[in-house]
């Protein structure tokens, strides 16, 4: 054997030699197995900051296999859908799926190209244990989960994000639709309309009605100095009402009307009265101005102060009857809702009925009886695309009023999308038509009671000078006697009294009407003045067969 031939010492050395082997292994199994144990437990504390991670994020997390099934979800997903995670292991998403809003296959090609190493996005319709019905947003990328590949599937809940984007888009909506709105009431407004940076006062925009007062195109209105449309001599006050309509209405949001002259095209000027309001037009702060022809009214109140010189009208009836107005203007879509009221018509409602306006509100419920039969044709021949004017008379606790309504269609790409409407207060003209009538009434019976009064002078008149006339003819006689003589001259000289009387009167009544007339007190003896009127009567009675008798009783 081999150890027999070996020395005792050669042995010692194997031996050693083994035992350093034998302790250099075992240094290095302690070593590996320290290793082994401070790696198994990072391994466990990754795993465990992996599931808090996992199970703490507000987005819910799947993990799917490649045959589409759930190998693992997080507690988002769970507080999502409503089901314990223990119900989705081993399931596809197709249970989560709302019935008829998603395209199954679609969403599998998707899960596809994510094993393939495409990340995918898209929006899916879920389902929730409850039965509620809500749209996520869903991100995959392909991963790797405990040496596994795997789609890990990252999913948002975006109700309020959809709710948000519905909201916009009814919003974009509503403001395209009052676009139109206003677009129908600036363009169909009665009054001219002209729209000037606050600042510079250049004409940015007019509307019609504007193009139609100055007589000039847009074109030619706009890029103008807002003093432009004075004349020269009242260029300058033009500028300080601009002014001050700007302080007016930055102060409390309107200006008071106030009173100027333009100049058209052609020369001729034209008064107007002026209001101001401020808008945002394209991002620069405007000032509206909306300029209403006052020639109409102008001449109006010179008639009417002509008339009332004629009919003597009270001065508190024509400051009535001249008193400017505002209109009152609404707006209503095809159902007959209010999309457009202002302040003044929705005063004037609600003092009228009780009833305060607002959009939405629908005219044809809200409108009392008679009116609601009244106004909802006038509202379906709107809506037919006519424009008109109507005139009515209102009952109010305070008496009759009148106004004047004019009717335009609001139309939006070639069709009628509703109505506006702009109301005037007529109230002041009409009492000034009734207040002429009367005057005209009284003046026709005045001299009706002149021509009556010119009738009766002209029979008493004719009375005595019948008297003197006739008894003239009798003095010719030359065989007349004396005493008859006598008592014939002495009836002429009474008649002459009494024409002289009849015409002292008449003057009289002329001084009297003039207030001309003086008081005169004499003492009269009525014996004498009946003996004289029976004597001037009886001969015009005796040729009608009449007598008359006088008994005088008074000493």
């Amino acid at each position: 054997m081999d150890c027999e031939n070996k020395s005792l010492e050669s042995l010692k050395k194997e031996l050693s030699e083994l035992r350093n082997k034998y302790d250099a292994l075992k240094q290095t199994h302690e070593y590996a197995v320290r290793e082994y144990k401070q790696a198994a437990a990072n391994l466990k504390d990754r795993e465990i900051n992996y599931f808090t991670l996992f199970n703490t994020v507000n987005q819910a997390i799947y993990i799917l296999n490649p045959d589409l099934t759930f190998v693992n979800v997080n507690q988002g997903v769970v507080d999502m859908y409503g089901y314990e995670r223990e119900y989705f292991i081993g399931k596809t998403p197709n249970f989560l799926s709302a019935e008829g809003l998603n395209d199954l296959a679609e969403v599998a090609m998707h899960t596809k190209l994510a094993f393939e190493g495409t990340p995918q996005r898209f929006e899916f319709w879920g389902l929730r244990k409850d039965g509620t019905v809500f749209p996520k947003d869903v991100r995959m990328v392909k991963g790797s989960y405990f040496g596994k590949d795997v789609v890990i599937t990252i999913a948002d809940d975006i109700t309020e994000r959809r709710r948000a984007l519905d909201d916009l888009i009814k919003a974009k909506e509503r403001a395209e639709e009052s676009e139109v709105q206003f677009k129908g009431l600036y363009h169909n407004a009665a009054d001219a309309i002209v729209i000037a940076d606050v600042d510079t006062e250049i004409i940015l925009d007019v509307n019609k009605a504007a193009e139609r007062l100055m007589k000039m195109s847009k074109e030619e209105l706009i890029g103008l100095h807002q003093t432009q449309l004075f004349p020269l001599s009242k260029r300058q006050s033009a500028k300080e009402t601009f002014r001050q309509h700007k302080q007016e209405v930055h102060r409390s949001g309107t200006s008071k009307p106030t009173e100027n002259w333009i100049i058209r095209s052609d020369g001729i000027t034209v008064s107007v009265e002026i209001s101001a309001f401020e808008v945002k037009y394209k991002g620069i702060k405007c000032l509206v101005g909306t300029f209403r022809d006052t020639t109409v009214r102008k001449k109006t109140e010179s008639e009417l102060l002509q008339a009332k010189e004629i009919a003597e009208v009270n001065s508190a009836n024509l400051t009535a009857i001249i008193e400017g107005n505002v209109d009152g203007i609404w707006a209503f879509d095809k159902d007959y809702g209010i999309i457009y009221v202002n302040r003044l018509f929705r005063a004037a409602f609600y003092n009228l009925f009780g009833i305060w306006l607002a959009p939405g509100v629908k005219l044809t419920e809200i409108l009392p009886e008679p009116y609601r039969s009244l106004w909802k044709p006038r509202f379906d021949k709107v809506l037919n695309n006519e424009q008109f004017w109507v005139e009515d008379a209102i009952e109010t606790k305070a008496g009759k009023i009148y106004i004047e309504v004019l009717l335009n269609p609001i139309i939006k790409q070639s069709e009628v999308i509703g109505g506006s409407c702009f109301g005037s207060d007529i109230t002041a003209r009409k009492q000034a038509e009734i207040e002429l009538l009367k005057a005209k009434e009284q003046a026709e019976e005045s001299d009706r009671l002149k021509t009556a009064f010119l009738q009766n002078m002209s029979h008493e008149i004719r009375t005595p000078l019948n008297v003197i006339a006739g008894f003239s003819n009798l003095l010719l006689n030359p065989n007349l006697p004396e005493e008859e003589y006598r008592s014939f001259v002495t009836t002429i000289q009474s008649s002459s009294n009494q024409l002289i009387s009849i015409v002292s009167d008449i003057l009289t009544i002329s001084t009297i009407e003039t207030k001309q007339e003086k008081v005169n007190i004499s003492e009269v003896c009525v014996n004498r003045v009946i003996a004289d009127l029976a004597s001037s009567f009886k001969q015009v009675a005796g040729s009608k067969n009449l007598v008359i008798n006088v008994v005088q009783q008074l000493d």
